[in-house]
C-alpha cells in the first residue's frame, strides 16, 4: 500500500515540475526495445530494473511503462517507495533518458539487460551500461578492442546528450596491433526531439564490411566531439551471427 508520504511526493513532483524536471539529472538508457525484429531472425527485448536503495520515497521521470505499481496513471512519474523495485519496460526506440532529482541521484540503481528471446532461452541477456549523465564525454573517448571477423555483425551507437542541432561527431578506426589509422569520418546525428526523453543519436551497422577493414582482426574505436557542446556516449555491439550472443564494448 502506498503511503499518504509518497501520495503527497507525487503531487508536489507534479505540481512543481518544469520542462525536463530542470532540478534533475538525466540517466541514459542506451537501448529500448519490446520484440524488435534484428537480423537472421532474432527479437530483441531490453529489461530496465530500478530500485530505490535509500530510506526515502523517490520519483523518477521516464516515458515507458512500469510494471508494478509505481507508474501514475496518465504521466510518465514513477514513484518509489523506500526499497521499492520495478521493471521498466518500453516500445522498440532506440534509446530513452529517465530524470532523477539530483539529491535522490545516487539513490535509484538501475539495470539494463538485452536479449534475443528467439534463441536463447537458456540465457538471461548481456548487461548493458545505464549511463549518468556525469559519465558523458566531451573529450575524444576510445572504445577498444573491438573484433572484426565474419561471423560476427559489429553495430556501433553514438549519443549525445545536449545537442539539438544535428551536428556529427567525428569517427577514426585505428588497428589495433600496430596502431595505423585506417578510416577516418564523420557520422551526422540525428538530432534530439522535444520530447525531452530521446537523446540525439546514430547508429553505424555492420561496419566490419568496410574495405578500409579488410584483413583486420580487431580494431581500436575512437569517438570525438564536432563542436564544445556536445556530451557523448557511445558502445559497440558485437554479435555473432549464428548463436545471436552478444557482447557490448564500452568505455
Amino acid at each position: 500500500m502506498r503511503t499518504l508520504k509518497t501520495f503527497l511526493l507525487v503531487i508536489a513532483t507534479l505540481l512543481a515540475a518544469l520542462p525536463a524536471w530542470a532540478q534533475s539529472t538525466r540517466v541514459l538508457v542506451p537501448i529500448v526495445a519490446t520484440g524488435a525484429s534484428g537480423a537472421f531472425d532474432s527479437l530483441w527485448t531490453s529489461e530496465v530494473v530500478a530500485f530505490n536503495s535509500s530510506a526515502d520515497p523517490v520519483s523518477i521521470l521516464y516515458p515507458h511503462s512500469c510494471v508494478g505499481t509505481c507508474g501514475v496513471p496518465g504521466t510518465v512519474l514513477h514513484a518509489f517507495e523506500a526499497g521499492d523495485l520495478a521493471i521498466l519496460t518500453g516500445s522498440a526506440v532506440p534509446a530513452a533518458f529517465i530524470y532523477v532529482p539530483n539529491e535522490s541521484v545516487d539513490a535509484i540503481e538501475f539495470g539494463l539487460r538485452v536479449r534475443d528471446v528467439s534463441r536463447q532461452t537458456d540465457s538471461w541477456g548481456t548487461e548493458v551500461p545505464v549511463v549518468r549523465e556525469s559519465r558523458a564525454f566531451q573529450r575524444p573517448f576510445d572504445l577498444l578492442n573491438v573484433p572484426l571477423p565474419s561471423r560476427f555483425r559489429q553495430t556501433l551507437r553514438v549519443y549525445d546528450f545536449e545537442d539539438k542541432s544535428g551536428s556529427g561527431v567525428s569517427v577514426q578506426f585505428y588497428d589495433m596491433v600496430t596502431g595505423r589509422l585506417l578510416k577516418d569520418f564523420q557520422l551526422a546525428m540525428l538530432p534530439r526531439s522535444n520530447d525531452t526523453f530521446t537523446p540525439a543519436y546514430v547508429q553505424l551497422d555492420q561496419f566490419g564490411q568496410a574495405a578500409e577493414l579488410a584483413g583486420i582482426d580487431r580494431i581500436r574505436v575512437r569517438i570525438s566531439p564536432t563542436n564544445a557542446t556536445q556530451r557523448l556516449w557511445a558502445m559497440v555491439s558485437v554479435t555473432n551471427n549464428v548463436t545471436q550472443e552478444l557482447t557490448m564494448i564500452t568505455p
